[in-house]
């Protein structure tokens, strides 16, 4: 993953002061352990890109899949004391992951439903076909043309 000058700056602003004496290396090292370790609350696309967010604790990661690259970080502030701004944030994350999982086994339901009802489709479209061809050679038996 890419950590340009902006992120680091923002690191050491927001959330290690005391990184400000390490070299990129290890505070990209230090920035990336914090990535990985981030829960994915959204993705979307932003002017055309792949767009992730996450959240670890009370920071906010902004992340473009497509050029591997983080491009800021947030801390999250509520205006309340550190303590209570983290019991915030670990309560809504934790609130956010368990809707996006309700979601996902809502939207596999639905899935499987959709799977069921074309699957019933093209059971009735076949038998239409075998009664209109069973139609057909009676109609020609017979002689009658409708």
């Amino acid at each position: 993953m890419i950590i340009g000058k902006h992120p680091r700056k923002r690191w050491i602003e927001r959330v290690n002061p005391g990184a400000a004496s390490m070299v990129p290396e290890e505070l990209d090292t230090e920035i990336q352990a914090a990535f990985d370790k981030a829960a994915v609350v959204h993705e979307e696309e932003e002017n055309g890109e792949p767009v992730q967010y996450r959240v670890l604790d009370d920071i906010f990661f902004i992340y473009n899949i497509a050029a591997d690259k983080l491009i800021t970080l947030v801390d999250i502030d509520f205006g309340f004391s550190p303590e209570v701004n983290l019991t915030i944030c670990r309560v809504q994350t934790e609130r956010v992951l368990g809707l996006k999982e309700r979601i996902a086994a809502e939207t596999k339901l639905v899935d499987l439903s959709c799977a069921d009802i074309d699957h019933k489709l093209l059971a009735v479209a076949d038998e239409i076909a075998e009664l209109d061809a069973r139609l057909a050679a009676a109609r020609a038996t017979r002689g009658r043309v409708p």
